[in-house]
């Protein structure tokens, strides 16, 4: 399925050729200039400011590799293939072609103790991502993970299962009715981290059930040829290791059209963020797991590290399905189902198989979720000059609307929907001024979104903000001489 891939919302999802044989030796020398977005920072690349013909107002800057500069130089590090690339224009004046952004495949054949990895991208961007290459930063959890080809004995592809907890977790089998799907081989407990997964493919491009075409990020001033987005998807599987062409052969492709490209938009992971553009990638393990409307694990994605940590929501029993909600958690039952219509099925998960009075006491604990969040975030924004002055009232309301939040996360297991509501419960009492509270749902907050967003979680700066409005008005009311209301 095309996931959504975001850490937290009010409704949420915690969401696809021969080269040389070793890397090349040096990076490549500047090759011709393409359009640069102000928001990647390429130290030491960017050597003269020039215009793309037709366009005086278009800053570019000189490239670390691209097509051109590889063919130039026989060079292309820290990349292991000589990009392919796209070649995109428009009309100008006086029916003058202009070239549009470039967009390439880069390849790492030794991406992850050679897993390998292809990214469909521009130059600039490539550049910019080239750090995460690096396997020799990757952190112990992730490095040392039993599940990755990076701890060790190569002979297990997910490493060997064992019953006293030290071993894989997991097996992929055949589910019936849903092809395959992966299993607990083990007790697995809540909070554990089941698997560790590395990207394969990622690219720029908008792969989508809902799109009859993908522009690879081109907008409105031009798309590149299909045959060159059929070309570069080709090309970025073609480029990855045998072994890992042979999981993405493998996985389902069901929308149709083209096979590498239906695999890819079958499959794929959306909403993944690198230097302020959006990415789709594709992980051929996270692939296998199978939807549920109450999932019980949720996604943690490093953009860093450019991996995928599958963990456990609750305690999950040895032969029990792992399972994944494809859709945001949170919403009823036929917003779920319209859903994943439009994806091609109907679920048929244990929540919307379940008897009519169960599916409507969950609908109703749902709404009532959403109705809190609406009325927290209306006390966050509340104009202080019109607020109420019965702040004991607001307080008791607050503290009522909290612990009905959390009593409706838990019956209903969407505890990371917690991302969310800390933030906007934090901004309500900061809004009546108890900042006790504030501050302690503020670390509520921070706690939630490390444990679902992980280290590099798309909340840090708001996070960050936050904590700096509460600070102020700690340092306000000391110096006031004020208690906290």
């Amino acid at each position: 399925m095309v996931f959504a891939w975001t850490s937290a919302l009010v409704l949420l999802a915690v969401f696809t050729a021969n080269g040389n044989s070793s890397k090349a030796s040096s990076t490549a020398k500047s090759g011709p200039t393409m359009t640069a977005t102000t928001d990647i920072h390429m130290a030491g690349t960017c050597r003269r400011q020039t215009a793309l013909a037709g366009d005086d107002n278009t800053a570019t800057c000189s490239l670390i590799v691209d097509e051109f500069s590889a063919a130039k130089t026989n060079q292309w590090a820290p990349w292991t293939h000589k990009p392919v690339c796209t070649d995109a224009y428009r009309a100008g004046a006086g029916g003058k072609k202009v070239r549009l952004q470039q967009f390439c495949v880069f390849t790492d054949a030794t991406f992850r103790g050679g897993r390998g990895i292809s990214v469909i991208a521009a130059p600039h961007a490539a550049a910019a991502m080239a750090h995460a290459l690096d396997d020799s930063g990757i952190p112990a959890r992730l490095r040392d993970h039993v599940s990755t080809p990076l701890a060790g004995d190569p002979a297990f592809e997910h490493g060997p299962i064992r019953e006293d907890g030290t071993g894989n977790a997991f097996a992929v089998q055949d589910i019936p009715g849903q092809g395959k799907g992966v299993v607990a081989a083990r007790k697995i407990k809540k909070g554990e981290v089941v698997f560790v997964d590395y990207v394969t493919v990622l690219s720029q491009n908008t792969f989508s059930a809902h799109d009859d075409m993908s522009t690879l990020g081109i907008e409105d001033t031009g798309k590149a040829d299909e045959g060159q987005i059929m070309q570069l998807l080709q090309v970025a599987v073609a480029q990855l290791p045998a072994t890992q062409q042979t999981k993405v052969h493998a996985l389902a492709h069901s929308l149709g059209g083209e096979r590498i490209r239906d695999i890819l938009r079958t499959n794929v992971f959306g909403g993944i963020t690198i230097a302020d553009a959006s990415y789709i990638g594709l992980f051929p393990l996270g692939s296998r797991v199978n939807h549920n409307c109450q999932p019980n694990t949720y996604w943690r994605y490093t953009p860093g590290y450019l991996s995928q940590e599958v963990i456990a929501m609750r305690d999950i029993e040895p032969g029990e399905e792992v399972t994944h909600s494809y859709i945001p958690l949170g919403i009823v039952h036929d917003e779920r189902q319209q859903k994943m219509r439009s994806w091609g099925f109907n679920c048929t998960c244990s929540l919307c198989a379940a008897p009519e009075n169960k599916r409507l006491l969950a609908d109703q604990r749902r709404r009532r979720l959403l109705a809190i969040h609406t009325e927290l975030v209306a006390f966050g924004n509340e104009d202080p000059d019109t607020a109420t002055t019965e702040v004991d009232r607001g307080a008791k309301r607050l503290g009522e609307m909290t612990d009905e939040m959390l009593f409706l996360i838990e019956k209903e297991e969407t505890w990371p929907l917690l991302c969310d509501y800390y933030p906007a419960v934090t901004r309500a009492y900061l809004a009546i001024d108890d900042v006790v509270r504030a501050r302690q749902h503020w670390q509520n907050a921070d706690e939630a979104w490390a444990t679902y967003g992980g280290e590099q979680h798309e909340f840090a700066d708001e996070l960050k903000e936050l904590n700096l409005e509460i600070a102020a008005q700690e340092k306000l009311m000391a110096g006031s001489g004020s208690s906290s209301r």
